[in-house]
């Protein structure tokens, strides 16, 4: 089995994304006498396909855990020569342990549609990711996609994109686990397309993965956050903001922000680091607007820092108080684009001036 070691190299990173389980974990490896090598991994979310050079004519099939081929791919060589024999895989003096197999069908899927905008797509994985990363409720843990949008949601915020392509289906979801894979592996160009109920994607000319996708899964919808009033719409420098933000380690917890009135106060409620401030500009809308002014108000840092992350240049913030599904109120803030919505709550903390301490 002679082979261009970085191909393989490569498969056995990409793979190593969604198979865990380094005791148990399996790839397939078999020889189609075409001139390539076809190697599948899968996984109860994801199967993929390979399609690698072969430099030899050896026929092969078998089973192998990727952790203990790793080992045999350093050194510098830009191919590398195994031997198949019995129940092992040898290179040089070298040798992992293999199930031998049958022979499998295995050809690339053909007929799969190019993105419309590709970039759009992974933009969506990316941030879906960061949304969904820590997230461990069911109905937040997946990214919803449509053929004209997607929605990622947490507790806390909302990202809403909006897309054109000519997807196989009317809706899926697809888990945060292979959300994470996605955005790990792809690199382009991308293609899509459907076999039975599984969503394709081709990732260059080499990879092939087929995902599972859910149709039933609960998520909040839109329309459970009822806006109460829009308090005000002001304009702040995205790249700024993102470039202040980055700054704050993982000890900041929550940053307050206070309407100055021209600018806005950045508090990041920890001492290793000072208050800041960035300059805003309040806008006017069609909407009526209540206050103009949105006072002070404070959010986690991941939620805020999440809001604005993927936006350049101006942007515009509009507060609004609302009222949830369960009649309890609070504040957001949100921007809007041809591209995309984010919406992110706010902490509502205690008004303490109107506390009343009992036997103070």
């Amino acid at each position: 089995m002679k082979i261009i070691k970085k191909e393989l190299k490569d498969v056995v990173a990409i793979v190593k994304r969604f198979i865990k389980d380094k005791e148990n974990g399996r790839i397939f490896i078999q020889s189609d006498q075409d001139g390539t090598i076809k190697i599948q991994a899968f996984t109860k979310q994801i199967i993929s396909l390979h399609v690698l050079q072969q430099l030899d004519e050896e026929d092969f099939a078998f089973l192998v855990n990727p952790y203990e081929l790793e080992p045999l791919l350093k050194g510098r060589d830009k191919e590398l020569e195994f031997e198949v024999k019995d129940d092992f895989l040898f290179l040089g003096e070298q040798y992992v342990p293999i199930q031998t197999h049958g022979k499998k069908t295995l050809v690339p899927f053909q007929n799969l549609t190019e993105f419309q905008n590709e970039q759009i797509f992974l933009d969506v994985l990316k941030e879906a990711d960061s949304v969904l990363f820590d997230s461990m409720q069911t109905c937040t843990s997946y990214l919803k996609i449509t053929p004209k949008k997607a929605l990622a949601t947490e507790p806390k915020r909302i990202h809403f994109y909006r897309m054109d392509e000519q997807f196989g289906f009317k809706e899926a979801c697809l888990h945060k686990d292979v959300v994470t894979v996605l955005t790990k592996v792809l690199k382009g160009p991308l293609k899509h397309g459907m076999f039975k109920n599984a969503f394709v994607l081709q990732d260059g000319e080499k990879h092939y993965y087929l995902l599972k996708i859910d149709q039933k899964v609960s998520f909040p919808m839109l329309r459970h956050m009822k806006p109460l009033e829009l308090v005000s719409v002001f304009e702040v420098n995205a790249t700024t903001f993102n470039e202040l933000t980055a700054n704050y380690k993982k000890k900041v917890k929550e940053i307050a922000f206070s309407d100055k009135k021209g600018y806005m106060e950045i508090d990041p409620r920890n001492e290793e680091f000072e208050t800041s401030s960035l300059p805003i500009q309040s806008k006017h809308t069609d909407e009526k607007i209540t206050k103009g002014n949105f006072g002070e108000v404070v959010f986690e840092s991941s939620t805020i820092k999440g809001l604005f992350m993927g936006y350049q240049g101006m942007v515009n913030i509009e507060h609004y108080r609302f009222e949830n599904s369960y009649g309890q109120e609070g504040y957001m803030w949100r921007i809007t684009t041809t591209d995309k919505i984010t919406m992110a709550a706010g902490i509502t903390e205690p008004k303490w001036d109107e506390l009343k301490i009992q036997n103070a």
